[in-house]
């Protein structure tokens, strides 16, 4: 009985895989639809960045979707400073796909942050 355990757990592993490297990225700021986005900026013009990890979440064979896991108290650091209507999403640079913030709670609950997401990527 273990050995089929293990072996369930060993295949539900594998097709459930999530990638992660630590990593500091940028924020910007978009509408929840994407129409409209601009760089959140700090003070003396600075680009805002986040510290957190980059995941790959494999959703079924040779595809996935990144998002950047971050502290709940970081993400509502820099999504308050958002305007009005716009919401906080991590990006490398002007070229990156939409991803979207997974925030981790104190208590170990997460949620996904409110925003636009990009394709679902097709690996090779």
């Amino acid at each position: 009985m273990n050995k089929i355990r293990l072996a369930t757990t060993l295949v539900l592993s594998l097709l459930i895989q999530t990638n992660a490297h630590a990593a500091w990225t940028y924020v910007f700021c978009a509408t929840p639809d994407g129409e409209d986005w601009y760089w959140l900026k700090g003070n003396y013009d600075n680009y805002v960045t986040i510290s957190g990890q980059w995941h790959e979440s494999h959703i079924v064979w040779g595809k996935y979707f990144k998002y950047m896991s971050v502290s709940e108290e970081d993400y509502l650091t820099v999504n308050r400073q958002c305007r009005e209507g716009y919401v906080a999403q991590p990006a490398d640079n002007k070229l990156s796909d939409w991803q979207r913030f997974r925030v981790y709670k104190p208590n170990g609950e997460n949620y996904y942050a409110p925003g636009k997401y990009g394709e679902i990527i097709a690996l090779g």
